[in-house]
């Protein structure tokens, strides 16, 4: 009631008291557990309603011994509640546990708080648990896609039978990922675990698995697998039905049949064979998300890509009506010469470097000159007035646009690197969560009875402090979060 009427000084002061660790001759009183109970749903409470309060809630869940020892610390984390007791009905979602609502629903002014000791224990001890496992074998099978296609696509030529086996067994890696994240898409929408997107009167349910960048096109990748391997049976560029089938190859001996194929689908097969290996070889930048720096790095690195996106459609827009203001102006001339009807003054009038233009073509150039990557000699040697138009744009895209998204680049890179470890670390939580949620409960209960919690966690030898949490000995290094 305290976070509901407003009163965050209070809430602030109320769970200080509740989550203090007290202690006479008889026992320790903690009231971590009865909050807990209490409050199921306090950590999504306090995410929507009050995230300034985190800290001193997650505060609360950290106990670092005053004695040194060899430049060391005991520091026990009474997790059990933040890690998610699969027993429990409702931690039976993952989105449910800290990790889950941290991911989905932790405005990105709190970003800070998946740095701290406790959260950030909790992804590390999951992450050692199984999720790094895991994680592992995805990598292997990317890598494996990698390897059967590229070996598979080399060896056609020369090897039939054996690229026809190499892109079998592709085919069935294909299959597997595709079953596999279609499972969890519709388990996700089951559950109802997506957000609800808006688009004019339609309410659109998007799963959380499609924030995914890397699944998306794993799953875009994996469909584009599929149809090569179509594409390469029919097209035939390998030979494949002649290797395979001996009666089919001698009913064409000496026809020529290995020699005639359909130049539109070698054409579209060789497309095709073109973006699935870029694919494939653009969706292995995952692994880099194996460490922390390299996967801080990543983000940064989509995060400017993202920049640059936006400035390619800003771009697109200007230069188009520059690009077709110019090209009415051709028309314009080329209908004052007299000797030309309409159509012919729209079309076979133009020539561009050669090129017969048309207002694609136009736009295309205007586009690439404005770059720096090409020139249109036929702009110089055209009026004054469709000169000055070319120069406007021209200048216009190098001096402003460029040059703001140069500072938009820079500006977007400072933020980032100043979060860069509380975005590894949430790059790791989105993995540990992956894991977990295609993990059985079965296999979720084994690993939380790992961590034994139930047993009492000491304060100094001998003694029996509270249980539900892990004691680790920490050094100085590794304790330079404000809550030490």
């Amino acid at each position: 009631w305290t976070i509901a009427e407003g009163q965050i000084h209070l809430t602030d002061t109320l769970l200080r008291d509740i989550l203090a660790i007290r202690g006479d001759r008889e026992s320790y009183y903690y009231g971590r557990q009865l909050l807990w109970a209490k409050h199921p749903w306090i950590v999504r409470l306090l995410t929507e309603k009050a995230p300034r309060l985190l800290t001193t809630f997650l505060d609360g869940h950290l106990w670092s011994s005053r004695f040194m020892e060899g430049g060391q610390r005991r520091v026990n984390y009474y997790v059990r509640e933040l890690y998610g007791d699969p027993y429990l009905e409702e931690n039976g979602n993952v989105y449910n546990t800290m990790l889950g609502v941290f991911i989905q629903r932790l405005p990105e002014s709190e970003l800070g708080n998946f740095a701290h000791p406790c959260v950030a224990f909790v992804i590390n001890l999951k992450w050692e648990l199984f999720a790094r496992r895991d994680f592992a074998l995805s990598q292997l099978l990317s890598f494996l896609n990698v390897l059967l296609n590229t070996v598979y696509m080399q060896v056609g030529a020369t090897r039939p039978f054996v690229s026809f086996s190499l892109a079998l067994l592709q085919l069935g890696v294909a299959a597997l990922r595709l079953v596999s994240y279609s499972v969890r898409l519709v388990k996700q929408t089951r559950h109802g675990n997506g957000s609800t997107k808006h688009l004019g009167p339609l309410s659109l349910f998007v799963p959380y698995a499609m924030s995914d960048v890397f699944m998306i096109l794993n799953m875009v990748s994996s469909c584009f697998v599929v149809a090569l391997f179509c594409l390469t049976w029919t097209a035939n560029p390998f030979s494949w039905r002649g290797e395979l089938d001996s009666s089919f190859a001698s009913e064409h001996e000496g026809d020529g049949w290995a020699d005639k194929h359909d130049a539109q689908s070698l054409n579209a097969w060789a497309m095709v064979a073109a973006f699935t290996t870029g694919m494939l070889w653009i969706q292995m930048a995952e692994v880099f998300k194996i460490t922390t720096k390299l996967s801080a790095l990543l983000f940064a690195i989509s995060a400017v890509l993202s920049d640059v996106l936006r400035f390619v459609l800003v771009l697109a827009v200007w230069v188009c009506g520059f690009s077709l203001m110019i090209y009415w102006l051709f028309v314009g001339a080329n209908l004052a010469e007299g000797d030309k009807d309409m159509f012919e003054s729209m079309d076979a009038g133009l020539m561009i470097d050669g090129v017969k233009g048309d207002a694609g073509t136009f736009i295309y150039f205007i586009i690439m000159s404005s770059l720096g990557l090409t020139g249109i000699n036929v702009i110089m040697e055209s009026s004054w007035l469709v000169r000055g138009v070319y120069a406007v744009c021209v200048l216009s895209t190098v001096v402003v646009l460029l040059n703001l998204l140069v500072s938009t680049m820079v500006s977007t890179y400072d933020i980032l690197q100043m979060s860069f470890h509380e975005l590894a670390v949430q790059s790791r939580a989105n993995l540990v969560i992956r894991a977990e949620e295609s993990s059985s409960m079965k296999r979720r209960a084994k690993h939380f009875n790992a961590c034994e919690f139930g047993e009492k966690v000491d304060f100094e030898d001998g003694d029996d402090g509270p249980s539900g949490g892990i004691q680790r000995v920490v050094s100085s290094r590794e304790r330079n979060h404000p809550t030490f």
